[in-house]
């Protein structure tokens, strides 16, 4: 089966509450025949753990076939039948061996003697791995002691809160909203030690995947509305202002969303002036006009507004979340983009692919700052020569060294960004936090504002310094910045730091993908030289004779 048919199906499934466990198995089975060469550039691949005390066979397997819908290609390793102690304290364990970049860990109250063996485990796992650790929370039970339950979840909750690698998932929730008398310690208790009900396990997967996504990268960041049954109830092209009905459910989860820093924008068949008038007159509408970043109510296809509106936001389709009450728009969408996650509305409060481990000032603003973005465009285009707007846009730019503050954001910044990045080099925060912390290196950020707001972080430089030569290891910055010379003026700040470091040369590497075709030249535009070149690496070498650089002058630059 290729790719492209796992991938339909999945999208299927997804869609399906009736998807079963074995259906789910099939899908795994056929991704493991899968060639390399036939996975799109935009899925992203991690490797996860998964350690328990009870039989947890299966959930693996469907978290595999889950991660398909979330552009994420999991391999697993599920450790063997309650040896989760041996397994996180010996460094040369099938579980370290495996080196995951996510661990589950799922433990039951009589499996663990106290809070010293629970600690023993945890440091085990931070010491021999480089994970993320997710631990299940400990369920409730008239057979167990509620002081225990209540010491051991404590335990687990100091632990979060002292080590950046460890979160907790609420098992004890889970199990409670899905009904604890179906599915926790049910018959299948005694049938090979299921404590967990296998038909839990699809949903469980979900849960679970928000983390995989996450750590992977793959986060959404755009949600595709759909207006007519979907934001509200009725048609307003034929029940008018007092026939809808807003759905308050639908509308406040998509605002909270917008708040982390989801992209909103509109693509309905509608008459755009009707489906303006609610957004800004009707009394119970939650989402207003000034939430959405891109706006298309028209009557042409669907698939082609989207099209537009990833050209407008500068993002690539693989970070959309498209919503529609229409089975026919939604297979037309599925069929045509296969990387956007393809949801009815109902099933928009319960998916996981927005799911971020922190999120930053930058992302609490994202949905602003798109819209910021749209006024920008609107008086370039009124203006009548580049250089007249860029004159006008009051553009100031801040660079500086990383602070701890600026850690998740860093990393954030590595894992996301792909148009404009030289290298393309993922570094988790603790990857981040060991480079700034180090004497041979410095990590740079880029800030800029102007008249419209506020970009925040919108770039890092990662330079390593040695002897007389200074190497950029990682170089990007936010597509929404370019095209106003900022990321020439950032490069020249970091060639100039490098002199005054005492560097006679500087070495860029351009390592070209599928997606950062934008800066293929950025080095030779800037009087690098290329002194070698290969299939997947191009190495540039710059040293300061005979060259001079003038800073453009509508940009206020502030080094720090």
């Amino acid at each position: 089966m290729k790719f492209a048919e796992i991938q339909k199906k999945t999208s299927d499934l997804y869609q399906d509450p009736k998807a079963s466990v074995a259906e789910y198995l099939s899908i795994a089975r056929a991704l493991g025949d899968v060639q390399a060469s036939d996975i799109p550039p935009y899925v992203r691949s991690l490797k996860a753990a998964f350690l328990a005390s009870y039989t947890i066979q299966g959930l693996p397997e469907i978290c595999i076939g889950r991660g398909v819908f979330h552009n994420v290609r999991v391999e697993t390793y599920l450790a063997p039948y309650n040896q989760f102690t041996q397994e996180a304290i010996n460094a040369k364990s099938g579980l370290a061996l495996f080196d995951p970049q996510i661990i589950y860990v799922a433990v039951d109250v009589p499996d663990v003697m106290d809070t010293n063996h629970l600690n023993t485990v945890a440091r085990g796992l931070l010491e021999h791995t480089r994970a993320k650790i997710i631990f299940f929370n400990f369920v409730s039970s008239s057979s167990i002691s509620g002081e225990r339950i209540e010491m051991l979840n404590t335990m687990l909750a100091d632990l979060e809160k002292k080590e950046d690698r460890i979160l907790i998932f609420d098992f004890a929730k889970f199990v409670d909203r899905i009904g604890a008398s179906d599915h926790w310690y049910t018959k299948y208790k005694d049938l090979g030690d299921l404590r967990l009900a296998p038909h839990a396990f699809v949903p469980l997967s979900e849960e679970l995947m928000k983390y995989a996504v996450a750590r992977a990268g793959n986060t959404k960041k755009c949600l595709v509305l759909d207006l007519d049954n979907t934001l509200w109830k009725g048609i307003i092209g034929e029940d008018g202002m007092t026939g809808i009905v807003p759905d308050h459910t639908i509308q406040e989860h998509i605002f909270a969303l917008y708040e982390k820093g989801v992209i909103l924008v509109v693509n309905s068949k509608n008459n755009d002036a009707d489906a303006r008038e609610v957004f800004e007159h009707h009394p119970d509408m939650i989402l207003k006009e000034h939430h959405i970043a891109a706006w298309r109510a028209n009557w042409q296809e669907k698939e082609r507004n989207i099209v537009e509106i990833a050209k407008e936001l500068d993002l690539g389709t693989d970070s959309f979340v498209f919503i529609d009450d229409s089975g026919f728009e939604q297979e037309r969408v599925k069929t045509t983009f296969p990387e956007i996650a393809v949801l009815s509305p109902e099933l928009l409060t319960d998916f996981s692919g927005f799911y971020s481990f922190k999120v930053t000032q930058e992302d609490m603003r994202r949905g602003a700052m798109y819209v910021e973005e749209r006024k920008r465009k609107e008086l370039q285009v009124s203006l009548p020569t580049e250089d007249e707007f860029l004159a006008t846009l009051g553009l100031s730019l801040i660079i500086r060294k990383a602070l701890e503050s600026d850690i998740a954001r860093a990393s954030q910044l590595t894992q996301k960004t792909n148009q404009f990045n030289v290298a393309t080099r993922r570094y988790t925060e603790d990857e981040i936090r060991s480079r700034a912390q180090a004497e041979n290196w410095s990590i740079w950020l880029a800030e800029a504002k102007d008249r419209f707001g506020d970009y925040g972080i919108i770039g890092i430089a990662m330079v390593e310094y040695a002897d007389n030569t200074t190497r950029i290891d990682n170089f990007l910055l936010s597509c929404r910045i370019l095209g106003r010379k900022v990321e020439e003026v950032f490069l020249h700040v970091v060639l100039d730091e490098a002199l005054k470091n005492g560097a006679s040369r500087v070495m860029g590497e351009f390592i070209p993908t599928a997606k950062n075709k934008l800066c293929e030249s950025f080095f030779a535009d800037n009087t690098f030289v290329l002194a070698s070149s290969g299939e997947k690496q191009f190495i540039y070498h710059w040293t300061a004779e005979g060259k001079s650089y003038t800073y453009p002058p509508f940009i206020q630059l502030t080094l720090v």
